[in-house]
């Protein structure tokens, strides 16, 4: 099986276990796992979909605690580690 899909899988699983610890009061969205929906975006590694996920973070956590939308260009540029950072930071 691909990397990518496994690696996937393995975060839905985390997530679907938390949810099973209190199904009453607990809701979250899994991630998509075909490849094809992934590869749109164009990530096919492990290491691409944690940058996305990373820069994903970075841009909706921007957008709802002060208001706009940052460069997904300029964030899409920063690696990771920068992204990480600046996720803290928020």
């Amino acid at each position: 099986m691909n990397d990518l899909v496994t690696h996937i899988q393995n975060l839905n699983a985390k997530t679907q276990a938390w949810i099973n610890e209190d199904p009453k009061n607990r809701f979250a969205t899994k991630l998509v796992e075909d490849l094809a929906h992934w590869a749109g975006y164009g990530v096919e590694t492990v290491d691409q979909f944690d940058h996305f996920m990373a820069a994903s973070d970075v841009y909706e956590v921007t957008k709802e605690r002060y208001g706009y939308r940052p460069d997904w260009n300029r964030l899409m540029a920063m690696s990771t580690e920068e992204l990480t950072i600046a996720l803290k930071k928020l």
